[in-house]
């Protein structure tokens, strides 16, 4: 299997001590199945009309505008993306289609799904590292401390309160390439057998972990989706390999740089 798969519930329990370190210790990340509160469903509505909206969204010169972005990828893959952060409602003046009305009235039940499936990740990670970390961090030292000093982090979960959250939703649209990479691309397929093009090169998150909910593809009208395809990794020793998600990996845990910090 590509990637560790660990029902929500088990997130709880106290089964396993090193559950999630076990899980994480394959290639860094983890995917968590039945998610409660209907979830599953709820994640299929929400990516559904995320594309259409934003589509909307486009050319509207008000609120909405300064936390949608379109930019064009190397690949001339369009993607469009709407930030903000967990603890921000997203813009009352979303354009009044039927797109974004629905995209708005899901997002919010999707969103405190994710930020509950979030904590109870945060809460196990910190329980389990903690039991790692203590012997050699000397009994009350902080995991932590800021740059400065000022600030003690006692544990892995306040290192993670601690820390900047965001939250993006990004939409995909295949574009037309642009002259320059088909010119770069036909040169890696002759140097390099194994080349395939990628949209986004490979990178780190540069946060403790990124929560993401794998990629669909949808169809115009939404009614059509498929599992996306194309998500690769690279382990210690450079091997890259495809991550087969598929319908039952309700959310995505990866670990990122901050963890080696």
């Amino acid at each position: 299997p590509t990637h560790s798969r660990l029902d929500y519930d088990s997130l709880s329990s106290s089964s396993s001590p090193d559950l999630l370190i076990e899980a994480l210790s394959q290639n860094g990340l983890v995917s968590i199945t039945n998610l409660p509160n209907n979830f599953h469903e709820t994640k299929r509505s929400v990516l559904s009309h995320l594309h259409s909206c934003l589509v909307d969204m486009e050319g509207i010169d008000d609120g909405a505008a300064t936390v949608a972005m379109t930019t064009r990828l190397r690949d001339g893959t369009i993607r469009r993306s709407i930030a903000t952060t967990p603890s921000s409602t997203l813009p009352s003046s979303l354009p009044d289609t039927t797109a974004c009305r629905r995209f708005q009235a899901d997002s919010a039940a999707f969103r405190a799904s994710v930020d509950d499936a979030t904590e109870t990740f945060a809460d196990r990670l910190s329980t389990e590292l903690g039991a790692i970390m203590r012997p050699s961090v000397g009994s009350g030292s902080p995991v932590m401390t800021s740059r400065d000093g000022s600030k003690r982090y006692e544990t892995v979960k306040e290192v993670i309160e601690g820390g900047e959250q965001l939250e993006h939703f990004h939409s995909y649209q295949s574009g037309v390439s642009s002259l320059s990479f088909e010119k770069e691309e036909r040169r890696l397929r002759r140097d390099n057998d194994d080349y395939a093009a990628s949209t986004i090169a490979l990178h780190t998150d540069q946060g403790f972990f990124i929560a993401f909910t794998p990629g669909m593809i949808v169809q115009a009208g939404g009614k059509d989706m498929t599992m996306s395809d194309g998500f690769y990794i690279e382990d210690s020793q450079g091997r890259q390999s495809l991550v087969q998600f598929d319908d039952e990996d309700d959310l995505v845990f990866m670990m990122g740089d901050g963890v080696n910090q």
